[in-house]
């Protein structure tokens, strides 16, 4: 195989090889004490991870964090050449997302048991295991579960043989379940929902928590983390990170006139865009994506601070650029959100005796609704199969409920939006079609939901 050839083949590997050796000089520029590098790595490795929480405050550094993604990168690389599989669409999706999460919840020790109770699942049913990995990787969003039996669990002395290995066991089977469950979860949302790890590792780790709670082992809310001050300096690195998208595309594409003539204000019904148009296309509206989220973030953010959270939401709708997002069928439910949640926020302000302004104000502008905002994302197909209504009823009930999940699963369940897009698609969706034309005096049970 020549040297063009090889490229060629395998562009979406060798991108995002590069990736992890630029987020790992980003890290060493921010930080350049190694000692301060090393243990920021540290705290971070032995971080609960659950939500809410913030990893620029646990790691004390920005360059801690940006090394700790680098590995994660290079490590999701490694699988791919272990495995001999070819990254599609999903699989692009998989690590951007993965790259934004690192941000928030993720680290090189909890991360392990999860994908590979999820590949041994894949053998075991006789799934191809090469195109399991993203399944498997998605499943990382339990990693919560087994960070905090490692180090922040009672039973167990932190870090000790028997927290470590209750801790991976666990993780093995809730990896291997849920690889086992997300076919017949995108049965129940029909395909509507890109996010559908979200909601099958959601409900994997709600009936893990009901189960700790009911032998007694509870876990309660989290110490709230300090918010780093305001840096607006890994904006501009992120959005750099956007242009080396667009340009690993570009250079692919042999410029940008094929992605522009095709993807960019396309509404679609979700697929592999690397197989529909190309690995290029695919890219560019990853970087695309990622820019126009970035600069929206911008605009509402208090003080322009990127939160942990924001970052996660950033980059899953970039990553699904390659697998179903695009911004046609994104941004009117994004904006849906900031309409909805203005208005919610000032009718609470009333509530609360201070003015409509202030509290739309504090809504819009509050983390929550804007990772809200950025996660919605997960729905486009609703916008190109159902129409701007149930896409717009969709947005808002998501936006009311995601808050509201992350204790169902003790707070240990990373994907909490995709986790609620997922509970709402999945009950909307028979009220919608048993008012809607579309049930033509049949009963609901018969409705076939494509």
């Amino acid at each position: 195989m020549s040297i063009r050839t090889y490229i060629l083949e395998y562009y979406n590997r060798i991108t995002l090889l590069i990736l992890g050796f630029i987020l790992i000089s980003i890290g060493l520029v921010y930080t350049t004490d190694v000692i301060e590098l090393t243990e920021g790595i540290y705290n971070i490795f032995i971080h609960h991870h659950r939500t809410e929480s913030n990893l620029l405050g646990v790691a004390g550094n920005t360059g801690s964090l940006w090394v700790n993604s680098g590995l994660i990168m290079i490590s999701f690389w490694l699988t791919y050449v272990l495995g001999r599989s070819k990254m599609k669409g999903i699989d692009i999706a998989a690590a951007i997302q993965i790259f934004g999460f690192s941000f928030f919840s993720l680290s090189l020790i909890a991360v392990w048991p999860s994908i590979f109770g999820a590949q041994l699942e894949a053998k075991v049913n006789g799934k191809s295991a090469a195109d399991n990995l993203a399944v498997a990787w998605f499943t990382t969003a339990l990693s919560p579960i087994v960070s905090t039996i490692i180090f922040h669990f009672s039973g167990f002395n932190p870090g000790s043989f028997s927290a470590v290995a209750v801790a991976f066991g666990l993780g093995f089977v809730l990896g291997f379940i849920s690889s086992m469950l997300a076919g017949y979860m995108k049965v129940l949302h029909g395909g509507r929902l890109l996010f559908n790890m979200g909601l099958t590792t959601g409900v994997v780790a709600w009936f893990f928590y009901n189960f700790m709670r009911y032998i007694g082992l509870d876990i309660g809310p989290i110490d709230g983390i300090p918010t780093p001050e305001y840096d607006w300096r890994p904006y501009f690195t992120f959005m750099m990170i956007a242009f080396y998208f667009i340009l690993m595309g570009a250079i692919y594409d042999k410029g940008l006139s094929k992605y522009f003539n095709t993807l960019f204000w396309k509404s679609t019904d979700g697929g592999d865009f690397c197989a529909e148009y190309s690995k290029g296309t695919a890219w560019i509206n990853v970087g695309v994506v990622s820019i126009v989220a970035l600069t929206l973030v911008a605009i509402v953010v208090p003080n322009g601070q990127l939160e942990d959270g924001t970052l996660a939401g950033v980059f899953t709708a970039a990553g699904f650029g390659a697998f179903g997002v695009t911004l046609r069928s994104w941004l009117p439910m994004y904006f849906t959100v900031y309409i909805a949640s203005f208005f919610l926020g000032g009718i609470e302000g009333l509530f609360a005796q201070t003015s409509f302004l202030s509290g739309a104000i504090q809504k819009l502008t509050s983390i929550g609704n804007i990772s809200a905002s950025l996660h919605i994302a997960g729905s486009s197909p609703v916008v190109r199969r159902d129409g701007i209504v149930p896409a717009v009823i969709v947005a808002v009930l998501h936006m009311m409920n995601t808050a509201n999940v992350s204790v169902l699963t003790g707070w240990m369940h990373s994907y909490t939006n995709g986790f609620s897009q997922g509970i709402v698609l999945v009950l909307f969706y028979p009220v919608w079609y048993y008012f809607s034309r579309r049930h033509k005096g049949n009963d609901v049970e018969t409705i076939q939901y494509k």
